[in-house]
């Protein structure tokens, strides 16, 4: 059996899973239909999945298809961006000394450089169009060094109301052209009764099925498991590609700096949200691949950069708008923050994000205060393309 072939068994959980193809009726892209076999946390959730995926533009051969103007944050056009599969050359940077990953205990596992580029898999879950701007911030930092894009989108919303999917749209509006050849779409059915937690860990088993169902991954490609908020540096995802820890276990989450609401204001704390290993890694779970919520999260290894900069960001709330916040606090699975319990009603809400709150949060947030990040500290994408993130660098005075 191809090792490939081990690789993903080794990474699936028992479920059983059944496809069939047919032709999209929008298009000659395929369409994927999959039963989830049954999890033994979940047997009910995974039992009811039905899963609907669209690969768009996977191929190399559609790169041609691109608008030739469009380009990313570093002037590539996506013809020139490097192939995934060829070695970097000798006097590249090497980024290993950089980063420091350590264990629970603080001690530190050396990196050492790779033979080859990794492969980068990077997945996410998406669900409203305010989430635009965060989306486009991720294609922007992270678009050159990830090799594919896997984002799932279920029909239901936390409190398990049904929704529209809506990053398709999103998808055919232009915005994301540099990066289409990457991007896998990934439709999820949620059954009925299945909300907040529950539904976030249910669009995971499935997202985690159809990457499984790919090839052509190695056994030492990366994965990476985390929420579309969550940013990782261009320099953070270049060690990962060409570095490897010298006891050959990555299982860590990444250190991340946490900004609300916008770039001037923060919480303080540190996140761990975006966990990640060699695809080889996850079979250690409980008969499933990257289980964030039953394993990542408590792995003991922390990757961070050695001399302390921010290589990670965990942007929160940071919505398209009042309605959009307003909405998305009535809809949390956690308590609404102190804030927002006297309102009624998202519309009410609104208002008084739009006339009262966005002007100074910390005065009604008490938690938050304002962020001493400056540009060398934030994604570079703000920098120099500041009018496609105006909800993001709301209030931020450079």
């Amino acid at each position: 059996m191809p090792m490939g072939t081990l690789v993903f068994l080794a990474l699936l959980s028992s479920a059983a899973v059944v496809a069939c193809h047919g032709a999209c009726p929008s298009g000659n892209r395929e369409h994927c239909h999959f039963d989830a076999g049954r999890r033994e946390r979940a047997p009910d959730v995974a039992a009811a999945l039905q899963v609907s995926h669209q690969t768009i533009d996977t191929s190399a051969a559609n790169q041609s298809k691109l608008a030739t103007d469009s380009v990313t944050q570093e002037g590539f056009l996506p013809r020139d961006w490097p192939r995934d599969d060829e070695s970097r050359s000798p006097s590249v940077h090497d980024p290993c000394p950089d980063f420091l990953l350590q264990n629970r205990l603080h001690y530190r596992i050396p990196l050492e450089p790779r033979t080859s580029p990794a492969k980068v898999i990077d997945t996410f879950a998406f669900s409203f169009a305010s989430e635009a701007e965060e989306l486009l911030l991720r294609f922007y930092e992270m678009g050159e060094e990830v090799s594919e894009f896997h984002i799932v989108e279920g029909d239901r919303d936390f409190t398990g109301a049904m929704k529209p999917y809506n990053f398709e749209a999103l998808l055919n509006s232009g915005q994301l052209d540099p990066w289409r050849n990457k991007i896998t779409y990934h439709q999820v059915k949620i059954p009925a009764g299945v909300k907040g937690y529950a539904l976030q860990e249910a669009q995971r088993q499935a997202l985690r099925a159809q990457v499984n169902s790919f090839r052509g991954y190695n056994k030492d490609d990366i994965l990476l498991e985390g929420d579309l908020d969550e940013i990782l540096s261009h320099k953070l995802l270049q060690a990962l590609k060409t570095c490897k820890p010298m006891n050959n276990i990555w299982r860590a989450h990444v250190r991340m700096a946490d900004l609300i609401y916008s770039v001037a204001w923060t919480t303080g704390n540190v996140s761990f949200g975006t966990t990640f290993g060699f695809f080889n890694e996850g079979g250690a779970l409980a008969g499933v691949g990257f289980v964030r919520d039953e394993g990542f999260l408590h792995w003991d290894h922390e990757l961070s950069a050695v001399d302390g900069s921010h290589v990670a960001w965990h942007f929160s709330f940071m919505l398209n708008g009042p309605a959009a916040l307003a909405h998305k606090i009535f809809i949390r699975t956690e308590s609404r923050p102190d804030f927002a319990k006297e309102f009624r009603t998202e519309d009410d809400l609104a208002t008084f994000i739009a006339s009262s709150f966005y002007a100074d949060p910390s005065h009604h947030d008490h938690p938050i205060f304002p962020s001493k990040l400056g540009k060398k500290d934030l994604p570079q994408a703000l920098v120099q393309h500041p009018e496609k993130f105006p909800s993001i660098l709301r209030n931020v005075k450079w």
